[in-house]
C-alpha cells in the first residue's frame, strides 16, 4: 500500500500534535509534593543529637517600641537556644505554651521550607527566621 503525500502530510500533522501534547502533559504533570502526615517519618523532628546547629537571630534596633515584634524575637531567640542546647520535643512544646500564655505566640517550624515562624494565636505571622 504506497502512501499518498496527503496521507504522509496528515501522519506528520498528527504525530506533531500528539508530541506537543505528551509535552504539554509532561510540563503540567502536579509536582509531588513532601508529605504532610503527622506520622511520617520524613517529618519527625529529629533527635536532640543529630540536630543541625541553627544560629542565633541578631536583630536590628528598628523594632523600637513595637511590643509584639520585641516579644516575638524574645520568644524566637529563647526557642533556638533551647533547640541548640538539646532540649527535647515535648520540653519544646511545653516552652511554646509558655510563649502561648506570656507573650501570646508560638513558634513552629514550617514543613514546606523548615523556617521558623513566630505567629500569633491567631495563626498570623509575626516573623519568619531566616528570612
Amino acid at each position: 500500500m504506497e502512501l499518498t503525500n496527503t496521507d504522509k502530510k496528515r501522519l506528520v500533522q498528527i504525530t506533531v500534535v500528539l508530541a506537543i501534547g505528551f509535552g504539554a502533559l509532561y510540563l503540567f504533570k502536579p509536582k509531588q509534593r513532601k508529605s504532610m502526615k503527622a506520622n511520617d517519618e520524613s517529618m519527625l523532628e529529629l533527635p536532640s543529637t543529630e540536630r543541625v546547629h541553627m544560629a542565633p537571630p541578631v536583630f536590628d534596633q528598628d523594632a523600637g517600641d513595637n511590643k509584639k515584634l520585641n516579644d516575638a524575637g524574645a520568644a524566637l531567640t529563647a526557642y533556638i537556644q533551647a533547640y541548640n542546647e538539646g532540649v527535647a520535643q515535648d520540653e519544646l512544646d511545653a516552652l511554646n505554651k509558655e510563649f502561648a500564655n506570656e507573650f501570646g505566640l508560638n513558634v513552629i517550624r514550617r514543613r514546606s521550607d523548615n523556617k521558623l515562624v513566630v505567629r500569633d494565636l491567631n495563626d498570623m505571622p509575626v516573623m519568619i527566621y531566616p528570612s
